[in-house]
């Protein structure tokens, strides 16, 4: 079983997702890359954060190789991010 669709702010947080997967049976996660507003529904934040995040995703699929996947966010305004995209499958999205 897969759970598609997850958000994680953060490692320890997603070390508990990884107990509540083993209890449920699931195998692996899709962590997708948030911005701020996904975690404080504050719509000043907008998509600011979403670099950060995709930097903890990353992390959290490499060290938890086959229990996450990360599925980066980028935002549509940024002139850097076909370059931001290149980078972030380079290291493992």
């Amino acid at each position: 079983m897969i759970n598609a669709h997850e958000h994680v702010q953060s490692r320890p947080e997603a070390r508990e997702l990884l107990g509540a997967m083993d209890e449920s049976g699931i195998e692996a996660t899709v962590l997708l890359g948030s911005p701020w507003f996904t975690f404080t529904l504050d719509p000043e934040h907008g998509l600011t954060g979403c670099d950060w995040n995709n930097d903890e995703i990353l992390w959290l699929a490499r060290e938890y190789r086959g229990r996450f996947h990360a599925w980066p966010t980028l935002q549509p305004n940024d002139p850097s991010m076909l370059e931001k995209l290149e980078s972030l499958i380079e290291r493992g999205a």
